[in-house]
């Protein structure tokens, strides 16, 4: 077990260039969270979201029944082989496809590319593994009335156990630009639990979610304001609490990878 903060550190997307040192406070667990206050103004989140709920492109999430999703997940193409063409063809689309949507806006996700690469001093990159090709940069998740995320860890050595460049990677963030929220709800909840604890090492027992009920109350929880950038340790275990009323939670989520302090930032989904 690591002692964690819950100090959430804010940053303003408008102010004067940050330095790099919160990630490394994040990674040393000095602070719990980054909030990238009103990096996508809300004209454009709103418009944006009203083109996805519209759009007919979201599918059901495989393993969180109401979960919808446009644009697959690594897990989830690594877990089922059926998918990881489709995976591939969304990793060169997706972001062209986005910027569309977005139009005359500018796309979210590049908007939160070109913060990263101004906020890291090596910059950011899209990853590519040797073993599987280029990564999808993102994924859009909806969120329906309802639909909650179990504590769980997201570790990309897991699920790529045999690749060199996924191994190689010594902290991983989650990072969530808040598109919509529901009415209530729809907070990111972080717990204490050190993620080597819990013996997550590879997905041969299929997804690992770890119940409520044998984990203290989440340390951090952080309810999310539209158009927010929120960059979070995706090791330790975290969780959504259930969004409740009118209105989706649209997010569109990645990974930021760091192999060392002279290296572009990864970036995938």
């Amino acid at each position: 077990m690591i002692n964690r903060s819950s100090q959430i550190t804010e940053v303003d997307a408008f102010a004067e260039r940050q330095a790099a040192d919160s990630l490394s406070d994040l990674r040393i667990a000095k602070i719990a969270a980054i909030r990238v206050r009103r990096l996508i103004s809300e004209v454009a989140c709103q418009q944006i979201s009203g083109r996805l709920t519209g759009s007919g492109t979201a599918v059901e999430h495989s393993d969180v029944k109401g979960l919808h999703v446009v644009g697959l997940s690594h897990f989830q193409a690594v877990r089922d082989a059926k998918l990881s063409d489709r995976y591939a063809a969304e990793a060169l689309t997706s972001a062209g496809a986005l910027r569309a949507l977005a139009s005359p806006f500018a796309s979210p996700f590049d908007s939160a590319l070109a913060f990263l690469s101004e906020f890291w001093p090596a910059g950011a990159q899209l990853l590519e593994l040797p073993t599987e090709g280029r990564l999808s940069p993102f994924t859009i998740r909806i969120y329906r009335e309802g639909v909650e995320i179990e504590p769980h860890q997201d570790i990309l050595a897991a699920e790529s156990p045999k690749d060199q460049v996924a191994n190689s990677l010594i902290d991983q963030f989650g990072a969530n630009l808040y598109l919509s929220m529901a009415e209530s709800g729809g907070a990111l909840e972080l717990f204490d639990t050190d993620y080597a604890t819990t013996g997550y090492k590879d997905l041969s027992e299929g997804p690992r979610v770890v119940s409520r009920s044998l984990l203290p109350k989440p340390s951090a929880t952080i309810v999310p304001s539209v158009g927010d950038l929120i960059i979070f340790p995706s090791r330790r275990l975290h969780s959504v609490s259930a969004s409740r009323g009118r209105g989706a939670r649209i997010t569109v989520s990645f990974f930021i990878g760091i192999e060392n302090s002279l290296s572009p930032l990864k970036i995938w989904a």
